[in-house]
């Protein structure tokens, strides 16, 4: 956008001293800043641009306006034409640049597929040393070769080993866990069991004492 940008203001200065105009120069600054942002939006939208400027000069055109009919009238004419002139300039700058990366970024995609491929192979070119080093140095891996497919393999397995042996010790902790409660829950019930049967016990002692009172009392008594 920026160097679309660049293009449009440009061409609006051109087109301004191809007609001995100066609006450009005596635009104030805070307007100027309005007019980036204008001219930004529309370069964002070059078709939609385009399209609006051949609508709006096809519907200028079929009003049959005199522009030479004054100064004033020229001058607002000249103008227009250098605001259409710098939209132009900047669409088209803008669909250029476009295609031009989009041609960059799918020959990048081509070169990474091929080196990937050629590593995987182990069948790199020495005349594309020169490429090889850079790509290396991207990856960080200028002294190690890139990791092979196997190798991720073993380590997945390897962590699956761990898992899995992670995963039995939580099991086998689960189970002591388990029995150790249900111990301590027999343990608890008889000790309750216990206690019962000593208080069944004292009470029958107490009778016992109880009764043998009573009997001595009565020998006595005779």
């Amino acid at each position: 956008y920026v160097l679309a940008l660049a293009v449009a203001f440009a061409a609006w200065a051109w087109a301004d001293s191809a007609q001995d105009l100066n609006n450009l120069e005596k635009t104030p600054g805070g307007l100027v800043i309005v007019l980036l942002i204008i001219f930004a939006w529309l370069i964002s939208h070059p078709l939609v641009s385009l399209v609006f400027i051949v609508f709006i000069e096809q519907l200028i055109g079929g009003f049959n306006i005199d522009w030479n009919k004054d100064k004033d009238t020229e001058n607002f004419r000249m103008s227009l034409n250098s605001v259409f002139a710098a939209v132009f300039m900047g669409c088209c700058t803008q669909f250029i640049l476009d295609f031009v990366s989009g041609v960059v970024v799918n020959a990048m995609d081509v070169i990474l597929f091929c080196y990937c491929v050629e590593t995987k192979d182990s069948k790199q070119q020495e005349r594309f040393n020169n490429l090889y080093g850079p790509i290396k140095e991207v990856f960080n891996k200028q002294d190690a070769p890139p990791p092979q497919p196997v190798a991720h393999e073993a380590q997945c397995q390897k962590s699956k080993q761990n898992i899995e042996g992670i995963r039995v010790y939580f099991e086998s902790l689960d189970a002591k866990i388990t029995a150790r409660h249900t111990a301590v829950r027999r343990a608890e019930l008889d000790l309750d069991n216990a206690q019962w049967a000593l208080e069944d016990l004292k009470y029958k002692n107490e009778s016992c004492h109880a009764s043998e009172l009573g009997l001595t009392l009565l020998l006595f008594s005779h």
